[in-house]
């Protein structure tokens, strides 16, 4: 789910279909895209992007609705991104009719295939023929353009999202300071000194200045803190606790996850999952979703049982809005700070 900064308004299906690849940052393939809006101008408060289901169930559709509704929009249009169009498609339709309608204006439900669009709600042949209209990426609306001005580019594909926590090459130097490190903790832990082990842990990696240039000692210092549950969660919290302050939340987090991504992409393949969920975590907080799962999935090729990684698939899956995951991180006591 990508909460937007400023106000954008959508007008009109032709015009939403042109802008919806700006909106997520890549042109969207097999997916169930909702656009949540409100007022009476149908001004944008949430995007959200789906996998398509096997089966579109009432559970599904619920869920949906209720997540939609505590991001404080009245409306809606969904839009399904498919290779073909089928009749269970159409079943669909009427289902978000019969459980969402009632409570939320659905604005439209679009289908996009092979290059072509239409409305199911629509059953003027001229206006949207079975076999659908010729869908235009390139018409210029007033929100795409702000978007555009706004650095909201587009990817071709979602796939081309996902290189930007991949390995370029393990930095073999990092091995002996974790291990020094590592040795550090087994000794504090050893003479019963964890919290002033933590406390130093802490100070180094939550500095304001941590990550701007190559340092391999504090990069090593952070994959090996990222392993230590109180010192993760301490660190999340902090980094969110600042954002909330700073004058643009969502970038501040954003170039957090940026940098722990440059430490990740030469990590230790052992010390990778804590590292790449951390930016999933941060980045999902920022308001970037579709990145947020594809650091998942590192994880989860990694380590399929790693148990933060679980719970932010879990949240994602469920259409949790990550303002109210965000509450699970800031109520979290730091003892160092």
């Amino acid at each position: 789910m990508t909460k937007l900064k400023k106000e954008i308004q959508i007008d009109g299906p032709a015009n939403l279909l042109a802008t919806v690849p700006n909106l997520l940052g890549f042109n969207p393939e097999k997916s169930l895209v909702v656009v949540a809006v409100k007022g009476n101008n149908d001004q944008v408060v949430v995007t959200m992007t789906l996998d398509l289901p096997e089966q579109f169930d009432t559970d599904f559709v619920d869920n949906l609705k209720e997540t939609i509704k505590r991001s404080g929009a009245d409306g809606l249009v969904a839009v399904f991104y498919t290779e073909e169009i089928s009749i269970e498609l159409k079943s669909v339709a009427n289902l978000f009719m019969e459980k969402i309608a009632p409570e939320l204006h659905i604005r439209d439900i679009l289908w996009v295939s092979q290059g072509r669009w239409a409305s199911f709600l629509c059953a003027d042949e001229m206006c949207c023929p079975v076999g659908g209209r010729e869908l235009d990426l390139s018409s210029t609306s007033i929100a795409k353009a702000e978007l555009v001005l706004a650095g909201r580019g587009a990817l071709s594909r979602r796939s081309d999202l996902k290189d930007f926590l991949a390995v370029t090459k393990i930095d073999k130097s990092l091995v002996p300071l974790i291990n020094q490190f590592s040795k550090q903790k087994t000794k504090a832990d050893h003479n019963e000194n964890y919290l002033k082990w933590g406390k130093t842990q802490f100070r180094f990696l939550s500095q304001q200045k941590a990550f701007i240039d190559f340092d391999a000692k504090l990069w090593a210092r952070l994959l090996f803190g990222l392993t230590d549950i109180p010192v993760r969660d301490a660190l999340l919290s902090h980094h969110i606790e600042l954002a909330k302050i700073s004058e643009d939340p969502s970038q501040y987090l954003t170039q957090i996850a940026q940098q722990w991504a440059q430490v990740a992409r030469v990590a230790p393949d052992a010390f990778r999952p804590p590292i790449c969920t951390c930016v999933a975590a941060l980045m999902w907080q920022a308001g970037e979703g579709i990145l947020a799962r594809s650091a998942l999935d590192f994880v989860v090729a990694l380590d399929p049982e790693f148990h933060l990684a679980k719970l932010l698939n879990s949240a994602l899956n469920s259409g949790m809005p990550p303002w109210e995951f965000r509450d699970a991180f800031i109520k979290i006591t730091n003892p160092w700070s």
